[in-house]
């Protein structure tokens, strides 16, 4: 174990590099989709300590199924102690709470812990370093989109590092695939660097050079385009207050105005009638126009109201798109089977035997079948003969088949056609053996295998 361990911290030294440098950009945009206090958000120091620590246990923890296993447990007993603390000083709440007017100091912690132990899983295969590189490009679109923040360098670095590490993890599979001896994993992730960034730089210079003076447009995207909800009723004007004269008030008796003559003012009588009749007329239409501006309101309402004919079509369509895309997902999962042997028959007998026997070995690993290093061949089909007996065809079995690969690998005798086909035909029905053997896990594993 001594001597074990340092090949493991030098051979895995820049994934931890990289590591750190992921989850270092990836916190800072994740960090502008919250209310972080700015003391703690824009204090480096404090940033790099929390990752480098956090990525060092995490890295020493990753070196074995013992320390994995520990690790776990010490991992699940740190944030049980937390809560129990945040639970105890009454601060559960205030940890969980994210808004402008609230000091939250354990919410920078938190994304952190979250983000470090995320990035570290995931980019510790090459599927995982793809599946971090789309959800970190998506959080700072979001960002962006949202916020409008300039955090154009923590993503270049962030998917700078995405990119090598793929190289590197690339590169890891290939050494523990052939058994080489000799590694040299700096100089392949300086080779990734390198290449790295001169795509980078000639894709930022096409973009600020080209792309960027031309200045194309762009439409304008907007997260609401119209208003379904309904029209409030304030906007109607129905608490309006309306003043109308009382008729009962009116007198008949004309009283004589000096300087005016009785024809004057029986005339000055009869415009002030009119003129309180003409108010009354007035205030009557002032009450039909409200009543037709409610109604052609209500008619606006329905009209506004929202439609769930259109929501049930939203929600029927959506899931026909998924079963299309699940669908053609299974489709070309199938196809690809094909196209693969399809493509190495393009080679020689033996390299095509040798492709389709280590794709076995493959397909035996994931299910927990597979061979161990220091096994040959033929130990491992006999060892393996009771638990791969389900694994036939209608003219040879697994043991067959690897003393066709053994005889093709190392003999010089070479194999015959019949022996050939014996193998292209296993080939075919690996995958229906697979299901067979898994049962309804075959369902869980179909795009891993």
């Amino acid at each position: 174990m001594s001597a074990v361990f340092p090949r493991y911290l030098k051979s895995s030294v820049y994934s931890f590099l990289l590591c750190c440098v992921m989850s270092w950009s990836l916190a800072q945009m994740c960090f502008l989709g919250f209310y972080v206090n700015e003391e703690q958000q824009y204090n480096l120091p404090l940033l790099l300590a929390v990752v480098i620590i956090l990525n060092v246990i995490l890295w020493l923890v990753s070196y074995g199924k013992r320390t994995m296993a520990g690790g776990v447990i010490g991992f699940v007993a740190a944030i049980v102690i937390a809560l129990a603390y945040l639970s105890i000083s009454g601060n559960m709440l205030t940890a969980f709470t994210d808004t402008a007017d609230s000091s939250n100091p354990y919410l920078y912690y938190m994304i952190c812990f979250v983000v470090i132990v995320g990035t570290w899983l995931l980019a510790s295969t090459r599927r995982g370093t793809l599946v971090l590189m789309v959800l970190g490009a998506l959080v700072a679109a979001l960002i962006q989109y949202l916020y409008h923040n300039n955090h154009f360098l923590w993503l270049a670095l962030f998917l700078i590092a995405c990119m090598v590490n793929l190289a590197l993890k690339n590169y890891q599979n290939h050494v523990l695939h052939y058994g080489n001896r000799n590694s040299s994993f700096g100089r392949t992730a300086l080779v990734a660097l390198a290449c790295v960034l001169v795509a980078f730089l000639i894709g930022t210079g096409a973009f600020y050079g080209i792309v960027s003076p031309l200045n194309p447009p762009a439409k304008k995207l907007e997260l609401f385009t119209h208003d379904m909800t309904q029209t409030p009723l304030d906007r109607m004007g129905l608490a309006s207050e309306v003043k109308v004269m009382d008729p009962d008030h009116k007198s008949d008796v004309t009283e004589e105005v000096p300087g005016v003559s009785g024809s004057e003012s029986s005339q000055t009588a009869a415009d002030d009638d009119g003129g309180i009749v003409g108010d009354e007329i007035d205030e009557d239409s002032e009450m039909d126009n409200a009543s037709n501006l409610f109604s052609q309101d209500a008619e606006n309402d329905e009209l506004d109201a929202i439609s769930y004919n259109r929501l049930r079509k939203v929600i029927w369509t959506t899931i026909l798109v998924i079963a299309i895309l699940a669908a053609a997902a299974i489709v070309l999962k199938v196809l690809s089977h094909r196209m693969w042997l399809q493509r190495i028959q393009k080679k020689s007998r033996k390299e095509q035997i040798s492709a389709m026997y280590h794709l076995f070995l493959r397909k035996f690993g994931q299910i927990r079948e597979g061979k161990n290093r220091e096994e040959t061949p033929y130990e491992y089909a006999r060892r393996a003969e009771v638990n791969l007996a389900s694994f036939v065809t209608s003219h040879a079995d697994f043991y067959e088949i690897t003393d066709i690969f053994v005889r093709s690998e190392y003999s010089a005798d070479g194999i015959t056609g019949e022996e050939y086909e014996k193998f292209t035909e296993y080939y075919r029905n690996i995958f229906r053996c697979l299901r067979q053997y898994l049962g309804l896990r075959w369902i869980l594993k179909f795009f891993l295998l």
